[in-house]
């Protein structure tokens, strides 16, 4: 049987508190990909800046833009 891919992301940012312990207790599951914003954007619903760019972090991904992008 194969190991589940498991994706974790939030909207407090990819340096928010417990996303790399999330990160790190997951991966005896499975294979982890974090997915998350550069920054916390809890709260901006639709908002829109019309550009995304994606940023290797240690343990994912990192999003520059908004959730609407």
């Amino acid at each position: 049987m194969t190991d589940p891919r498991i994706l974790v992301t939030n909207d407090d940012g990819i340096d928010a508190p417990g996303i790399a312990s999330l990160y790190e207790e997951l991966t005896a599951l499975g294979e982890v990909t974090v997915v998350a914003p550069v920054d916390n954007q809890s709260g901006v619903g639709r908002t829109r800046n019309g550009t995304v760019t994606v940023r290797d972090h240690p343990w994912g991904c990192a999003l520059a833009g908004t959730p609407a992008d």
